[in-house]
């Protein structure tokens, strides 16, 4: 007869490397971010109409961010916009190249466009970070432009594919879901619970997977 052990170690060890690599994508914005996906941020998008200037101010800007258009994920604009584009009157766009995934983290510094400069003194503005993932998105994370009519622009010409979902395979278990989401109760219900059904009972708490039981 097989032993209980055979059956649960292997499958133990699977879990647990699966919740830390989790664990580990928490902590990391190319998986912990917000998707801000307003079309009417193309920089294609052309405004006169004072009514209808879009403004990002209003301190509603916390962690990192994917900039969406429809099926794509795209990048702010890295050259000069004009004004009365992106859906406001100011654009704001980032003055510097973007980074490859080796690079990490970086530090770069925005531009508002207004009448008579690209890089316009009176809308100064922070510095963001901007990280670049593998599946070829980068990630921002901005910061509050306080003032209107100032808007964050997305370059259409830099369309590419949206991040793949992680897939992880327990026992005749797939389980796809976006490791954005991936916090402890997620783990416990889309990795934990399911495979209890084999016989193998485990939790999750304070940041660990803990074997409770384990019979087959």
């Amino acid at each position: 007869m097989r032993s209980p052990l055979s059956f649960c170690l292997p499958l133990v060890a699977m879990i647990l490397g699966i919740y830390q690599i989790t664990s580990a994508q928490q902590s990391d914005p190319c998986y912990n971010y917000t998707v801000l996906n307003d079309t009417w941020r193309a920089t294609t998008n052309y405004v006169v109409d004072v009514s209808a200037f879009r403004c990002d101010g209003g301190g509603r800007w916390q962690g990192w961010y994917l900039l969406v258009h429809q099926d794509h994920s795209v990048r702010m604009p890295t050259g000069c916009v004009p004004i009365l584009h992106c859906g406001t009157a100011a654009p704001i766009w980032m003055n510097g190249p973007h980074p490859s995934p080796a690079d990490g983290e970086v530090t770069r510094q925005l531009c508002t466009s207004w009448t008579g400069s690209c890089c316009h003194p009176s809308y100064p503005l922070p510095s963001i970070q901007v990280k670049a993932c593998p599946g070829n998105y980068i990630v921002y994370k901005l910061v509050d432009p306080v003032r209107c009519t100032l808007a964050y622009c997305a370059d259409l010409s830099s369309k590419g594919a949206l991040p793949s979902p992680t897939k992880h395979v327990v026992g005749m278990h797939l389980l796809v879901s976006s490791a954005k989401h991936l916090n402890e109760t997620a783990v416990e219900e889309q990795i934990l619970k399911p495979v209890s059904k084999a016989g193998l009972l485990l939790s999750v708490a304070g940041g660990h997977a803990h074997v409770t039981h384990c019979t087959h």
